[in-house]
């Protein structure tokens, strides 16, 4: 079936629903049905939301420094593999026989970076708005994403 042979037919079914109501739109009543479809949603865990919540700030100041023309955050994907690569290690030490220690120090190495990395973009974000050369929403969106990666390496107990 082709999508004009569906929509043929949804029209069909339509003109055939309205013709049983009589015409009168004010009693007309509809169902509607969902299905469940497969998507690739993670199990919302603190190191993973961290990482979230970093690779939005690091692009999004980035881009704001490249908007306009300031090199500063010019190795942002460099940035962003370091810190998927510490985030990596972080989650792999919660799986297996890892011996309690490595799993501490792999999360206070993703931690220590992150923490860097949020504060060296709060002062660019705070540098670019007191030049008044900030784009206000993008500067309300990293303010966002800041306060996100915050709240979970604070509840991680790094703060």
């Amino acid at each position: 079936m082709t999508p004009d042979v569906l929509d043929q037919i949804n029209q069909l079914v339509v003109a055939k629903g309205h013709g049983l109501n009589g015409g009168d739109p004010l009693n007309l009543k509809g169902r509607c049905d969902s299905f469940v479809v497969e998507t690739n949603v993670h199990y919302p865990t603190d190191i993973n939301l961290l990482w979230d919540a970093m690779r939005k700030i690091v692009v999004l100041t980035a881009r704001e420094c490249d908007r306009l023309g300031i090199l500063e955050w010019r190795q942002h994907r460099h940035i962003l593999k370091k810190i998927k690569k510490l985030y990596n290690h972080a989650r792999r030490s919660c799986h297996g026989q890892q011996i309690a220690q490595y799993r501490i120090t792999a999360h206070k190495a993703y931690l220590s970076v992150a923490a860097n990395y949020v504060e060296r973009a709060r002062e660019t974000m705070s540098e670019l708005q007191s030049l008044e050369w900030c784009q206000i929403a993008t500067s309300m969106a990293v303010a966002y994403y800041i306060g996100h990666a915050k709240g979970r390496w604070i509840r991680s107990g790094a703060g």
